[in-house]
């Protein structure tokens, strides 16, 4: 008996509206590390923005583990200078941070063929790169077929109204161990220990997925007298109340996620 492995890795890479006109690679792509979440914000408890961050799937009888996950989120916002409109980003590095009315949840599924074909409804009415309506294979915002309306510039960051598939909670998918649902940054996306983070065996046929929910906050929320973590003094720093500051407040900007996957396989020697 002779063993065959083999190693992956499938991450979250989108469109990012900042590189329109100067493009992230030679090819002059648009895309970066990640998902862009939309400025709009979601308080309604059902309207929680669902994202797919990245999945694979696994044939019949095919036996893999899950050896590995990434987690990635920042905050963000845009504001105004004398020259123009600028951008600036913080990553959020403290496991259990949140804004005030924004919060992120995380879920690792299985879903069966069977469940991905019956949500897997083809070209929706606003589908566009990273944006599909109600399930994807590929990382994307994920939208219900009748609530949503796309920006002229063909970016969803600026939706006008947006409804999730399943009131913004992922669709029937099985919990893999313990991690169907979490709320923290466990697993640093620089960590250097990301290829043997966790231990999950799984087994074909099925899609295994990395999801998150966000709440996308309104941007108007008391800002701290002083910061006592790196988020709390990007919040401080930027928020709605200084001078130079853009009118949406601190936001949710981006998130993303990383599986990292050995495949087992054995064959018979004669």
């Amino acid at each position: 008996m002779t063993e065959r492995r083999q190693h992956f890795e499938v991450w979250s890479a989108g469109i990012d509206e900042a590189l329109q006109t100067i493009g992230g690679d030679p090819q002059s792509g648009q895309s970066s590390t990640g998902l862009r979440v939309p400025f709009l914000a979601t308080p309604d408890l059902d309207s929680r923005y669902l994202f797919m961050l990245c999945g694979f799937q696994l044939a019949e009888n095919v036996k893999a583990r899950i050896c590995g996950l990434r987690q990635f989120a920042s905050l963000g916002v845009e504001y105004t200078t004398e020259t123009g409109l600028a951008l600036a980003e913080q990553e959020i590095v403290s496991p259990n941070f949140r804004l005030p009315d924004g919060n992120i949840s995380w879920h690792l599924l299985q879903f069966s063929p069977l469940l991905l074909d019956k949500y897997r409804l083809g070209n929706g009415p606003f589908d566009q790169t990273n944006f599909v309506e109600t399930m994807s294979e590929y990382p994307a915002l994920l939208y219900n077929a009748a609530g949503t309306a796309i920006d002229p510039s063909g970016y969803y960051v600026k939706l006008t109204s947006y409804a999730p598939p399943n009131k913004g909670r992922p669709i029937g998918g099985e919990p893999l161990g313990h991690l169907g649902t979490f709320h923290d940054l466990r697993w640093n996306w620089r960590s250097s220990h990301a290829w043997n983070s966790i231990d999950i065996p799984v087994e074909g046929p099925g899609f295994f997925a990395f999801m998150a929910s966000v709440r996308q906050s309104t941007g108007a929320y008391p800002l701290p007298l002083s910061g006592t973590s790196p988020e709390l003094a990007f919040v401080k720093d930027y928020g709605i109340t200084v001078p130079t500051s853009g009118t949406t407040g601190v936001l949710i900007w981006r998130v993303a996620g990383s599986m990292i996957v050995k495949i087992e396989e054995g064959e018979s020697l004669q």
